[in-house]
């Protein structure tokens, strides 16, 4: 979950759009999986796509590697004031945040609550697997910022029990690179950082950081 400092306007959108979008990037992923946009002259002889879809069916190739994150969850946060500007002043936050996964797990949703700026918004994170490279990419849509869409944010994998994911985005009009750390904590609990490439000192600098705790 990134929010792109675009000043202090915030929108609305109601989450029956999230709810929209999220489950047409799920109707999507069943057609690439069962290969139904093949024009096969044939096609009214090949079994319906329910019938070739077995619900309950957790395929062996199919990751685990976000079952530590699923369920619900209170979530305390900290974000940097200011970005690549060698600023040390840190704003802290709480949210909440529930996650689930569909499709034998080669889907993995959320949806996250918090206010900022003393405005509520709703962000979902959508982690999509690839089993044959072995690979999640991980997209991002937000009430904050509808007009941006549904936004493909990261791509990585899980090695020793951290999640390392890489991609690029806009911030104050020019592209950076990006990164996502997941892994759990000493104390067993999921924990995230964001982090920003910064050029004048060739290193990765952390701007946001989220620990969850599970909700009783």
């Amino acid at each position: 979950m990134v929010i792109s400092q675009k000043g202090n306007l915030f929108y609305y959108v109601p989450l029956n759009y999230i709810i929209m979008k999220t489950s047409s990037i799920a109707i999507i992923l069943c057609i690439l999986f069962v290969g139904c946009t093949s024009e096969d002259k044939h096609a009214d002889e090949q079994p319906p796509l329910a019938k070739k879809i077995n619900t309950n069916i957790q395929a062996e190739n199919i990751s685990s590697d976000f079952d530590f994150l699923l369920g619900e969850w209170d979530v305390i946060s900290k974000r940097r004031k200011k970005w690549l500007v060698n600023n040390d002043e840190w704003i802290p936050a709480e949210a909440t945040c529930k996650v689930w996964k569909q499709l034998g797990g080669m889907l993995v949703m959320d949806e996250f609550h918090n206010t900022r700026n003393g405005k509520e918004q709703v962000s979902s994170t959508l982690r999509i697997y690839n089993p044959n490279k072995k690979e999640w990419t991980l997209y991002w849509l937000s009430t904050a910022f509808p007009n941006l869409g549904l936004m493909p944010q990261v791509k990585g994998s899980f090695k020793n029990g951290t999640g390392r994911f890489f991609g690029e985005e806009d911030f104050n009009g020019k592209k950076v690179k990006l990164r996502f750390l997941w892994k759990i904590s000493e104390n067993g609990t999921p924990h995230w950082e964001q982090a920003y490439f910064d050029k004048k000192n060739n290193e990765w600098e952390t701007n946001w950081i989220m620990d969850f705790t599970k909700k009783k």
